[in-house]
């Protein structure tokens, strides 16, 4: 009861003080005095209002402090981006100059077929004019990639070459005006296409020097390639910039095969051969008074008379060729005009200083399988080893491609000669002198008390020695050849005549003897293409009809047996799941 009755008496105790408490503040109120207007109070619900007004000013510029820290970063990422790129621009540039001024390439074929030698890069190193090269290849054409990255090589070397691509099939127009300006051969393909024998020409001002796809590329007989690429275009570049030059003289009037008739009897075919062998060609006219001045100038004189030559003709042709000249005679026998029988051709002086004779006669082959006619006047003869008929003879044996003579007299030596057998007749081959029979009556000729059996010397080769004083790189050299047939132009329109065409150019070569010009190492042959035989083809079919498609089955029901079976795992989770 004490405690309860204390209880009471607190509660009693604070309501009183609650009270007194309101009592004292509403007194005070009541109390306190009245103020005037301006007066402090006022100040103060004026300084509180100020205080109401500048509490949103200062959360509004905490708000932009915030938003300047935030835009100063980006600020700054934008100024280091645009400095990366200015620098990365300024690199790359740097980069570009620094790779013009010190290009640097890297061969990784397996024979280094773009690795440039070094007599080629003393020729790129050298050159001190501008050269234009101007490629005639297709798109289309196997040999165009190897071409261009030979010449991308070739210009890191030099900023003299002035390299320029004419595609046939695609810019025809300029095509034809540059085969007018260079004289390029073209021909027309059985779908409409242009096409080249020239595949590059190399000119300097009016000097220009052509190469052909067979100077770029050869074959064995195995099939490997043997590239010829940089040999072809720095003896090219070496011609153009040097000053020598080889003249090859015709001579006429004395009824020679012409030398711009395009018909099968005529020469044109051999001009422009060696044209484009880049010998410079001109006719020597024999019935001129000042024709001898004019053959000061030749290196080589091509005569393939069909009448007599006269006799001082004959002892300017031969003061010239014991000079230091060099002479190819392609020798027919002569007919008389008044009976059926063979004439001396006047130039036998001329050959005997070369220690070589002229029968004088006709040449007949009896043997089936020599002869290829019924009269025996066309044959096949055998060719004999030397420099010149070096391409005819196979490099895996000792055998030869025959040549093929029409119309053709024996040869002999002098008891002093040197001369060298380019090609003989057989054993079962004879001579005739009186030809009535095979002129009249076409018969097969048969032999005489006359008659002269075989084997005959038809193609030699000499050389004498240098003259003194000479600066040559050899003496005075001379091919008699029995017969014209074989640089006519038939010789190189068909296929079968290929080898006397062959014998002709490597005839001239000799002659000429152009020393060469720069030593390019050849580079490794390798293998090239697909030899497919019966049995590989039929693996071939077996893979493309059969192996093939099964493996793509086996495939496809693998991938759907697969996926088939992710989408059962799938719906069991799901199922589990649910």
């Amino acid at each position: 009861m004490a405690k309860k009755k204390k209880s009471g008496q607190a509660a009693k105790a604070t309501e009183n003080t609650k009270t007194t408490a309101e009592e004292l503040d509403t007194k005070a109120t009541t109390k306190a005095p009245k103020i005037k207007q301006g007066s402090r109070p006022k100040a103060k619900a004026k300084s509180s209002e100020q205080a109401g007004s500048e509490e949103p000013a200062s959360k509004q510029s905490a708000a932009e402090r915030a938003q300047d820290k935030q835009t100063s970063p980006r600020r700054g990422a934008r100024v280091f981006t645009a400095v990366g790129v200015i620098s990365a621009a300024l690199i790359a540039v740097s980069l570009n100059l620094l790779v013009s001024r010190f290009y640097k390439r890297w061969d990784w074929t397996s024979s280094g077929l773009y690795t440039l030698s070094q007599p080629t890069l003393d020729t790129l190193h050298g050159l001190d004019q501008p050269i234009d090269v101007i490629v005639f290849l297709s798109r289309s054409d196997n040999m165009r990639v190897s071409v261009e990255h030979m010449l991308t090589a070739y210009s890191a070397e030099t900023r003299q070459l002035r390299v320029r691509f004419v595609d046939p099939d695609q810019n025809p127009a300029e095509f034809l005006a540059l085969q007018k300006e260079y004289d390029i051969n073209e021909m027309t393909t059985d779908e409409g296409r242009l096409v080249s024998e020239t595949a590059v020409v190399v000119a300097r001002g009016k000097k220009h020097w052509y190469v052909t796809a067979d100077d770029i590329i050869a074959y064995d007989e195995s099939g490997a390639v043997k590239p010829k690429l940089e040999q072809a275009l720095t003896v090219a570049l070496r011609n153009v910039i040097g000053s020598q030059t080889t003249r090859v003289c015709f001579t006429a009037g004395h009824g020679e095969p012409s030398v711009d008739s395009g018909a099968g009897d005529g020469m044109a075919e051999l001009k422009f051969r060696i044209q484009h062998d880049n010998y410079q060609t001109e006719t020597l006219d024999l019935s001129h008074a000042d024709w001898s001045k004019q053959l000061v100038d030749c290196n080589v004189v091509v005569s393939a008379p069909q009448t007599a030559v006269e006799g001082d003709d004959v002892a300017a042709l031969e003061r010239w060729f014991v000079a230091g000249g060099n002479l190819l005679l392609l020798l027919n026998p002569i007919l008389s005009d008044d009976e059926p029988r063979i004439l001396p051709g006047g130039l036998e002086p001329l050959t005997a200083r070369a220690g070589i004779t002229l029968g004088s006669d006709l040449v007949i082959e009896e043997s089936p399988k020599l002869k290829l006619t019924s009269t025996g006047e066309v044959f096949l003869v055998e060719a004999s080893r030397h420099d010149i008929t070096r391409g005819l003879f196979s490099t895996r044996d000792d055998t030869t491609t025959p040549l093929v003579f029409k119309i053709a007299q024996s040869l002999g030596k002098t008891p002093e000669s040197t001369a060298d057998l380019l090609a003989q007749s057989s054993a079962t081959a004879f001579t005739i002198k009186d030809v009535k029979s095979f002129l009249q009556a076409r018969q097969a000729p048969s032999k005489t008390d006359s008659s002269k059996s075989g084997p005959f010397p038809v193609a030699l080769a000499a050389e004498l020695p240098k003259p003194e004083g000479s600066d040559a790189g050899h003496g005075p050299r001379m091919v008699v050849v029995g017969t014209a047939s074989v640089a006519l132009s038939d010789n190189w329109r068909t296929p079968a005549l290929a080898p006397n065409a062959a014998f002709v150019t490597s005839s001239l070569s000799w002659l000429a003897a152009r020393a060469p010009i720069v030593d390019v190492p050849e580079k490794q042959s390798h293998d090239v293409g697909l030899n497919l035989t019966e049995e590989s083809q039929s693996d071939v079919a077996h893979y493309v009809l059969l192996y093939m498609p099964l493996a793509c089955v086996m495939l496809g029901g693998f991938v759907m047996y697969r996926r088939r079976s992710t989408e059962r795992k799938s719906r069991r989770r799901e199922e589990d799941d649910a």
